[in-house]
């Protein structure tokens, strides 16, 4: 299902970061992915498929996020 990326949040090193997006539905979920720096890569990975989380509002996904993502929680 297309979405559209609403906010990233990054952690102090800039090497993690969670993607709020929202879908076409209006829905929002999350993504978490780290950045690889190994030779020929250099790219973001993502730690998993897009969430399972479908949150109606802004706010909700955004506690999901930190509740969810441990770097984040701390």
């Amino acid at each position: 299902m297309p979405s559209r990326d609403v906010t990233t949040i990054y952690n102090d090193e800039r090497n993690r970061r969670a993607i709020i997006f929202q879908r076409d539905d209006g829905s929002f979920g999350f993504l978490e992915e780290y950045f690889s720096d190994e030779e020929y890569e250099h790219c973001w990975i993502p730690l998993f498929p897009k969430s399972e989380c479908r949150c109606y509002t802004l706010e909700s996904v955004t506690r999901e996020v930190y509740g969810r993502v441990a770097w984040l929680a701390k």
